[in-house]
């Protein structure tokens, strides 16, 4: 799964990334998954939080409706 974050005013966003075993590189993230891991499990959770105000500060979230990747987003909070 390959993430694009786009920044469209003063403050980049701030992304907290929680997953049980990750590696982080200079530019990039690897999550290890075994293969008997249970269909539906949570694999990773995000938070993005924009420092910018009103309508700057909303984050959207969406997967390429086109990938054929077997995943997808679910809201865990408001």
């Amino acid at each position: 799964v390959l993430i694009h974050v786009l920044d469209e005013n003063d403050n980049a966003p701030i992304i907290d990334i929680y997953s049980h075993d990750i590696q982080t590189g200079m530019n990039s993230l690897t999550i290890c998954l075994n293969e008997s891991v249970p269909i539906n499990s949570l694999i990773l959770s995000l938070s993005i939080i924009d420092r910018d105000s009103g309508d700057n500060a909303r984050v959207t979230w969406k997967l390429d409706p086109l990938s054929l990747i077997p995943f997808e987003l679910i809201r865990l909070t408001e």
